[in-house]
């Protein structure tokens, strides 16, 4: 038995070597991901000693593995067989996995709708902000429609009709509270002329038709909770109020959870309102529109007639004289394929963006994927912009900010995260 343990153990470790080395990575993967391939670090005694190098082999050689975007799928589908379960109706379902790639899901999320009403908190609906209004209307994907075609069913984490794919969510209280100290922990390790801002992106659930509001628990309800356990000193953003206010708009895709550069333009004003400076007015950009992009969501859960109707991506491309360093927006090229990392080139440990705005302001933003849409927004208004992804970003994000003389943190995620135990420790650990 011993021989045949230690025969099998090298077997699949040379099976993986076989993967790696014998077959080209998998393309698929930075389309389902939405992110760009990992690439070794630069090797040098600062990455070293530091650990940057042998932290960055590991994600390296992951995505060196062939057929990796089939390995991903078959392990998802076994995550649904034993504990995500969930009937083909329209009854509620248990809270879903969040959707954010290479983060497993935490043991600690509970599963089905939590049974003591919540508590009411002191936040209501978020009062409207009176921000400068757009001057145009933003165009609209041809297949867009904000009334859903067909009738929505329950398939697992998602809400399925025939034009789109909606991601449901789960509110967990205790959660979204623990969330809320890790901001205010943040708050406490920072000078107090750092502003520390905190922006929830309502997620396209929030939306849908009365009739689905039984399918999935308040984002609003979340976002209050978190609000009501932050911090004075903890600026919240009221993204909520804005992006409700444009509902008959593009704001998000239909076969992606993300929003897309409209929906994180309202935000973006929200954002310009609890900053204090104006917001762009939308007129100011160049409208390019990208089209054929089916997301992530239409990955887990492909059906012909969504196929049928891919999303458009929409950028928005400064008109007046702004350059950054490295690009916030990768537009593709006659044969490049849309994907939502046209969006800063997918998600990074960290970036480090230059703009040729010379203002001596920085932001310093931890984030999801969500962000991706929203930085192009902030280039106008900072000399730099620093992004940490908590996911694969290894030191001090205190330290960074602390680094730069007049910085601004903001805390940048989706409402899903605020249940989504693994990634709230991500965000803590890297304090």
């Amino acid at each position: 038995m011993k021989k045949l343990n230690t025969a099998v153990f090298c077997a699949v470790l040379a099976a993986f070597i076989v993967m790696i080395t014998a077959f080209p990575r998998d393309e698929r993967t930075i389309e389902r991901e939405n992110r760009s391939f990992n690439e070794i670090p630069e090797l040098n005694t600062e990455n070293v000693f530091s650990g940057e190098f042998a932290g960055g082999i590991e994600p390296w050689v992951s995505d060196l593995v062939g057929y990796r975007a089939d390995f991903t799928a078959a392990s998802m589908a076994m995550a649904g067989i034993y504990g995500v379960a969930v009937p083909e109706d329209n009854t509620p379902p248990s809270a879903p996995p969040a959707l954010i790639p290479e983060m497993p899901k935490p043991a600690e999320t509970p599963f089905g709708r939590p049974s003591p009403t919540p508590e009411p908190t002191p936040f209501g609906r978020p009062k409207p902000t009176t921000p400068p209004e757009p001057e145009m209307k933003p165009s609209s994907d041809p297949a867009y429609s904000a009334e859903p075609e067909g009738t929505g069913r329950v398939k697992g984490p998602l809400l399925v009709f025939d034009d789109r794919l909606v991601e449901i969510f789960g509110f967990n209280r205790r959660l979204a509270e623990k969330y809320a100290g890790v901001i205010n922990a943040y708050r406490a390790a920072l000078p107090e002329n750092v502003r520390v801002f905190s922006l929830i992106a309502p997620t396209a659930i929030e939306f849908m038709p009365e009739k689905y509001k039984d399918v999935s628990d308040s984002e609003l309800d979340a976002i209050n909770a978190v609000n009501a356990a932050l911090d004075e000193g903890v600026i919240k953003v009221e993204a909520y109020a804005e992006v409700s206010k444009h509902t008959d708009e593009y704001l998000y895709f239909r076969t992606d959870h993300h929003w897309t550069a409209l929906g994180a333009y309202y935000a973006y004003v929200a954002f310009a309102d609890a900053a204090g400076f104006e917001a762009k007015k939308i007129s100011e950009y160049e409208e390019i529109a990208i089209p054929g992009f089916l997301g992530y969501l239409y990955n887990m859960s492909p059906t012909a007639s969504i196929r049928e109707k891919p999303d458009t991506i929409y950028c928005y491309k400064y008109k007046g004289e702004l350059e950054t360093t490295p690009k916030l927006l990768y537009l593709p090229g006659e044969s490049g394929k849309a994907t939502y990392s046209v969006f800063m080139g997918g998600d990074h440990p960290r970036l480090t963006v230059s703009t040729s705005v010379k203002n001596g302001k920085t932001a310093v933003v931890i984030k999801d994927s969500f962000a991706n849409a929203f930085l192009p927004w902030l280039a106008p208004h900072y000399e730099n912009i620093v992004v940490l992804d908590p996911r694969h970003f290894e030191g001090s994000a205190v330290e960074v900010v602390k680094s730069y003389e007049n910085a601004d943190l903001i805390f940048l995620d989706y409402a899903i995260t605020t249940s989504f135990g693994d990634f709230i420790n991500a965000i803590e650990s890297i304090r």
